[in-house]
């Protein structure tokens, strides 16, 4: 696994934690998502995806992406980053979140098209802000929790996270 990451030809990680159905613990509401992706929200019936492109050695240029997410220019996502993961996921708003342990806050950032990005310019790479070393072999795990304002979707909550997405470091 190490070898392509130093060749650059295969992806950051591995997603895990969707709500699909294939976890342990079901997203409230039976509103499960497509498959790989969180459970359903209020715009998405397939819910939101977190991806990454970049690489994480020799240099940090990972870039976490998450779309499928309400296209609301008042409210923020927030990238968050877990050292332990709960297999079996737990009920989070109207999601499932899998990052556990020393949850630490990447950064919050504004969906106006139901999108987000981090680190986006001027933002600290995502080992600097996680506080992991490139080339350490840790593994972390990410999530980005959103808002989905419409109460009236799964009450009572008024959030949602996406699927999850595991990278070693």
């Amino acid at each position: 696994w190490v070898d392509c990451i130093f060749a650059g030809t295969c992806a950051p990680g591995i997603a895990f934690c969707a709500g699909d159905g294939s976890l342990a613990t079901a997203c409230p509401c039976a509103n499960t998502g497509g498959t790989g992706r969180g459970c359903a929200n209020s715009v998405s019936a397939i819910g939101a995806l977190l991806t990454a492109t970049g690489r994480q050695l020799p240099a940090d240029t990972l870039v976490l992406s998450a779309s499928g997410m309400p296209a609301v220019a008042s409210t923020s996502a927030i990238f968050l980053q877990g050292d332990a993961r709960v297999v079996a996921g737990a009920v989070f708003g109207d999601g499932v979140l899998c990052a556990s342990g020393n949850l630490i806050r990447l950064g919050s950032k504004a969906t106006p098209t139901g999108s987000a990005l981090y680190p986006e310019s001027g933002n600290p790479s995502v080992s600097t802000r996680g506080l992991v070393t490139p080339g350490s072999g840790a593994m972390r795990f990410y999530q980005t929790y959103y808002r989905n304002a419409s109460a009236a979707f799964c009450p009572p909550a008024t959030f949602n996270v996406t699927n999850g997405f595991q990278v070693v470091w």
